[in-house]
């Protein structure tokens, strides 16, 4: 007995508070840490990520992180740029292990959700280097989101256009140069959700779903429980759903954009000539 006693003091005497904080913490929460989830959303942004990390720490079991440090968004736009690339896998893989999963490894056993977009295009690095990864593709109407985005200043100068994906071959390769503000916002909205269908249909993993940010923010109850089910935890009291979603986190307030009713027939023509499929998958009207 006095060896044992010996041994935990010159545990915790060697070791960080931190360190100290973690070991306690993994006897105390009532999940076993073989069993942490970890999922990742996966869209546009503009989604109310913040208010899904918000929503998803109202389960004491897990802890959402929005935008964790460091960011993503670099490699997320290397591995859609260099997806054929083995070279450049296994370079996003190393970077994704470092930036990761330590974190991820000290908040277990406390299930993990990162709600940002800036991991999207790392899916299959995720996948690779986290096998038991889940992951959700939030989406939201186009024209909320391009309006977002082009009063947020996307593709027109902002600081973090340089870690956007643009396209790489094909027709919109060669346009690029000539598309204007409008229309890159339209081909990144279309061209992320279509690369995030692809990805989840041809996932062997099978565990990922979809759900509409519209739903998450109008609390439909089937949403809500996609999103707390693939975390592995109940859904909390709605009155607790209801506080978080009145706070109307990360709202945009600033910028000018039209809504859809005062866009020009042209430029909804442009958003139903690249997203058609997408606004028909997803029964989204443009009118």
């Amino acid at each position: 007995m006095y060896a044992k006693l010996v041994k935990i003091s010159l545990k915790a005497w060697t070791r960080s508070p931190r360190d100290n904080f973690y070991a306690v913490r993994k006897r105390v929460v009532a999940i076993d840490s073989k069993q942490q989830s970890k999922v990742w959303c996966l869209s546009t942004g503009r989604v109310g990520s913040q208010t899904l990390s918000e929503l998803a720490c109202l389960a004491k079991e897990v802890r959402g992180v929005h935008e964790p440090w460091p960011f993503a968004f670099g490699l997320s736009q290397k591995q859609y740029l260099h997806a054929e690339d083995a070279h450049a896998a296994d370079i996003l893989d190393t970077s994704l292990l470092a930036i990761r999963e330590d974190m991820i490894r000290k908040f277990a056993p406390y299930h993990y959700i990162e709600t940002s977009p800036q991991s999207t295009f790392l899916a299959p690095a995720i996948r690779r280097v986290f096998p038991d990864a889940k992951f959700l593709h939030i989406i939201r109407h186009p024209a909320d989101i391009i309006r977002s985005g082009m009063r947020r200043g996307w593709f027109g100068g902002q600081s973090n256009d340089c870690t956007r994906i643009f396209p790489n071959k094909g027709e919109y390769k060669d346009r690029w140069a000539s598309m204007n503000q409008f229309e890159k916002n339209v081909w990144l909205w279309s061209e992320t959700n279509r690369w995030i269908v692809d990805f989840m249909d041809s996932d062997t993993a099978g565990s990922g779903h979809c759900i509409k940010a519209e739903d998450i923010f109008s609390a439909e109850q089937h949403a809500l429980e996609v999103f707390y089910n693939t975390i592995g935890v109940d859904v909390p009291k709605p009155s607790s759903i209801k506080k978080v979603l009145g706070l109307q986190l990360n709202a945009q307030k600033k910028g000018e954009f039209s809504e859809l009713s005062m866009w020009s027939d042209q430029q909804k023509s442009f958003l139903k000539e690249l997203a058609g499929d997408l606004l028909e998958r997803f029964s989204y009207d443009v009118k």
